[in-house]
């Protein structure tokens, strides 16, 4: 039986120093948008809303749209990804007060199990990267 599940992952750095150019220089990934700290607060329609940022927000598009989960399992996703980030980079921008997580994105009207395993999990904590899971499901049974 085939599942309906799906899901979209990204890769979110922030920095309270490092502008988003000195972020998106270390990766090979796309920036879906980037927020340098100081710079003027603007809306998406390039409004001023006053004031500037207070920190650097990086998004990257890791899996660039929504990936099935029959293709290919989240979690294998995941440790595929970790092997094309820049690491190092990664891990100056934690010690420097930078914080970076996968947001990963499930799109299921039905049950899903994802089975991160401590492997990964130690892994992805080695390197200071969180996960944050966002569940887009249908109606409860």
């Amino acid at each position: 039986m085939r599942s309906s599940t799906r899901f979209r992952v990204s890769l979110h750095v922030s920095h309270p120093k490092l502008s988003a150019d000195d972020i998106t220089a270390s990766f090979s990934l796309r920036p879906k948008y980037t927020k340098s700290v100081g710079a003027p607060r603007i809306s998406k329609l390039g409004e001023d809303l006053g004031g500037v940022y207070l920190q650097t927000d990086v998004s990257f598009a890791v899996s660039e749209g929504v990936v099935n989960n029959d293709e290919v399992l989240l979690t294998e996703f995941v440790d595929q990804s970790m092997r094309d980030l820049p690491l190092e980079a990664i891990d100056h921008m934690v010690a420097s007060g930078g914080t970076c997580f996968f947001f990963i994105g499930v799109y299921s009207a039905g049950n899903f199990l994802c089975d991160f395993r401590v492997n990964l999990l130690s892994r992805l904590a080695d390197h200071g990267i969180g996960l944050k899971l966002d569940f887009y499901g249908g109606p409860e049974e």
